[in-house]
């Protein structure tokens, strides 16, 4: 065989084996039953390609399995692929940090640019991604309102008892001494009474009831009604008891980890990454954010004072690091939470003399990291005060306090007050 010949078969038979690589895979319709063979065809039209339409997927946000549900997918000409359907109040209710919640097909990427979202139609998946920054971030100890329980109605009843016998010269003297803590819990509402009983021979007995108040939750506002004798918060003015309603803030409603103050931590991260957190060379948090802009809001200090250390630990073992300043003072909330409290009642020192009625406010408001504003107000019988203060993590707490008193008739003052404290931690 010539060369000629050699080459031409050669060329014929490369041919044959390259020229399928080049056509399209073809199915046959026919063995689908049920189905339009031009909508078959259309839909396996392109390798990997999806065509539009409603799914049955499992919605995954930052790989937490949020929602199982179907969902419309349309062509997304600005990015290539298919874009989910969903609503912006659905992302609110998955946990999405989103102003508008009108639009029934809400652009996520458009909102936030690195956002994400990929459909794996193979394992019925919505796959998306959103920076940990825009995510509600709950703490780790959060409980939702949903889960509180009132408990059971029910009565009870503490008692101590004690007896003191003498017998001497003079002759024999007994003492008894009777404590009761009782209460009654019906629905929400819980009734509660302090009383003692003495008895001294030769004496007459005698019988006290201490106190008497009934108590209520208003989940909703974090809040406790109390209706009875009770007691002022001393963050403003000084406490003072008296017997009257009274609304304010229960911080027990709170997570542990927001009860005290600490500054909210913002970063970066280029990656999923690691986010440590030490204050006076102790480890107290650690988190995995995903990649892009991150907030931390339920760190615990364990001291009063002491800088943040952050450490931010990358994919591939880089670390960034920096300072968050911090220190703490009674008057000091975290940023963006109220504590307030109204009170109105009369004025009770635990004796039948002088009670006058009395009005007092007070509140106190997390501006932000550094500064926390509070103030308030009392009324009561030819007595006015006002107060208002600043308190700061950085360097103490200014308080330039205005206080408006009246006697009678008087026309009364406005003197101004200015302190300063700050917190040391002594290692």
């Amino acid at each position: 065989m010539d060369d000629s010949k050699l080459r031409y078969f050669a060329s014929a038979w490369l041919i044959s084996i390259t020229l399928p690589a080049d056509s399209a895979e073809r199915y046959n319709a026919q063995f689908v039953n049920g189905i339009d063979p031009l909508a078959f065809n259309q839909f396996v039209a392109s390798d990997g390609d999806v065509m539009p339409g409603t799914y049955d997927v499992n919605i995954y946000i930052n790989d937490l399995l949020v929602d199982s549900r179907p969902v419309r997918f349309s062509e997304d000409s600005a990015h290539g692929g298919l874009a989910p359907c969903l609503s912006a109040a659905e992302y609110i209710r998955y946990g999405v940090k989103i102003d508008d919640d009108h639009q029934p097909c809400f652009a996520l990427s458009q909102t936030i640019r690195q956002a994400e979202q990929q459909l794996d139609i193979a394992n019925h998946r919505l796959i998306i991604h959103i920076p940990q920054q825009y995510i509600e971030h709950y703490p780790r100890d959060y409980v939702s309102p949903m889960r509180f329980d009132e408990g059971i109605n029910a009565a009870f009843v503490n008692y101590s008892y004690s007896t003191d016998a003498n017998n001497g010269d003079g002759g024999s003297h007994q003492y008894q001494y009777l404590s009761l803590n009782s209460g009654i819990n019906i629905a929400s509402w819980r009734l509660r009474n302090n009383a003692y009983w003495n008895k001294f021979s030769g004496q007459a007995d005698k019988w006290q009831s201490i106190a008497s108040w009934a108590e209520t939750n208003i989940i909703p506002w974090r809040s406790r009604l109390v209706v009875g004798q009770t007691s002022t918060d001393n963050s403003v003015f000084d406490s003072v008891q008296f017997r009257g309603v009274q609304l304010g803030t229960d911080v027990e409603m709170r997570p542990s980890s927001q009860t005290g103050f600490a500054p909210v931590i913002r970063g970066v991260a280029n990656s999923n990454a690691r986010v440590e957190v030490r204050q006076n060379n102790y480890l107290i948090y650690s988190e995995n954010v995903p990649a892009g802009p991150f907030e931390l809001n339920d760190i615990s200090a364990v001291n009063r004072s002491g800088d943040f250390y952050v450490t931010v630990i990358e994919a591939d073992g880089s670390q960034t690091t920096f300072t968050v300043a911090y220190t703490t003072l009674p008057q000091l909330v975290r940023a963006g939470q109220w504590n307030y409290q109204l009170s109105a009642g009369k004025y009770h020192d635990g004796a039948d003399g002088y009670a006058p009625a009395l009005m007092q406010s007070s509140l106190s408001y997390g501006l932000n990291n550094t500064f926390t504003l509070y103030g308030g107000a009392l009324a009561a019988e030819n007595y006015r005060a006002g107060a208002f203060g600043v308190g700061s993590n950085l360097g103490g707490d200014w308080r330039p306090l205005s206080r408006l008193y009246a006697g009678g008739n008087d026309a009364g003052e406005w003197p101004a007050q200015a302190g300063r404290e700050r917190a040391f931690s002594v290692c």
